[in-house]
């Protein structure tokens, strides 16, 4: 009973936005669950801390804790809570750039829900397809994105449907069709405005990334006025002339999705290359004799250019991106 109340104590804190009165009931009800071994409760304690790393922007305290309340979910048996931990995670783990570890999780997640004969929900459908994208793998990537925007159409869901938008808007991008991606991204934008919401916290890594991408190849005053049409174009519209691929000949770039990015200059290649070693910004810039702030901006260019969202994926691809030896 008293674990009940503590529970229920901190998500009405937590809803009055009172984080340091949610915060010891949180401890409360962690305490007591882990003296007298209630799985349940130390997984809601751990989800709870986790949000509040969230809140304060806290990636690698969020994973941790994350991580914890699924340990507890399995022990205590709680599928349904181990399918919802096992998504929020794989969030987690693709906004700190490691995307390599959302997929299982995603994947997990979408087999417990089908376990549970729930009806699959296309928000984490909706979800891999960023995982691919950072592997490189478009195809699957847009097909899973359109599987996704089809399935919240179904439910009547416009939110949904315009973070697809945006989603294949970013598979143009890294397929270099960057006057298509813009109009993408402004038809789902201007939706997301139209309800009053903003891109999800969990994509806005990958779609600015991939932002970057498409407006750095059209150039700043093509791409704003390309965004601009896709939101007076409107989300079906845009859709139906990126079936029929009316945008590759304006962007004169069909065909290269598998060519590498724009080369690197001298500078930001020998920070990417120091970087694939393992040395932190302030070391590269102890290492060339620059700012600390120059390197971080020369890596972020360079991560940009070469189509990777981290300084681990830059790592695993150096010998393929020439920035190490054989």
């Amino acid at each position: 009973m008293l674990l009940s109340c503590e529970s229920a104590y901190a998500l009405l804190r937590q809803f009055q936005r009172d984080l340091e009165g949610a915060q010891a009931h949180v401890q409360s009800m962690l305490a007591l669950a882990t003296r007298t071994n209630q799985p349940w409760y130390q997984a809601r304690a751990a989800e709870f801390i986790a949000r509040r790393a969230l809140q304060r922007g806290d990636l690698s305290s969020a994973a941790s804790q994350l991580a914890e309340a699924v340990r507890f979910a399995r022990t205590a048996g709680d599928l349904w809570n181990l399918a919802m931990l096992l998504s929020q995670l794989g969030d987690v783990e693709r906004m700190r750039g490691t995307h390599p570890r959302a997929a299982p999780l995603y994947e997990e997640s979408i087999s417990l829900f089908q376990m549970l004969g729930l009806r699959a929900d296309p928000s984490r459908v909706h979800n891999l397809p960023y995982v691919d994208l950072a592997a490189r793998q478009t195809r699957r990537a847009e097909a899973r994105f359109r599987e996704a925007l089809e399935a919240f159409r179904r439910m009547g869901d416009p939110r949904g449907v315009a973070e697809c938008l945006i989603g294949i808007g970013c598979v143009r991008a890294a397929e270099r069709r960057p006057t298509e991606a813009a109009r993408l991204f402004g038809a789902g934008e201007a939706a997301l405005s139209s309800l009053g919401s903003t891109v999800w916290p969990s994509n806005r890594g990958d779609y600015d990334h991939w932002a970057r991408i498409g407006r750095g190849a059209l150039g700043e005053g093509a791409w704003n006025s390309a965004w601009s049409a896709g939101g007076l174009l409107g989300p079906d519209a845009v859709l139906r002339q990126a079936d029929q691929s009316e945008f590759t000949a304006a962007d004169g770039s069909g065909g290269r999705g598998g060519q590498k990015a724009a080369e690197l200059t001298r500078r930001e290649r020998e920070v990417a290359r120091l970087a694939a070693q393992g040395l932190s910004n302030r070391r590269i810039a102890e290492v060339l004799v620059i700012a600390e702030k120059t390197a971080a901006n020369h890596l972020q260019n360079a991560l940009d250019k070469l189509d990777v969202h981290s300084r681990s994926q830059l790592a695993a691809r150096a010998v393929e991106l020439r920035l190490a030896p054989e």
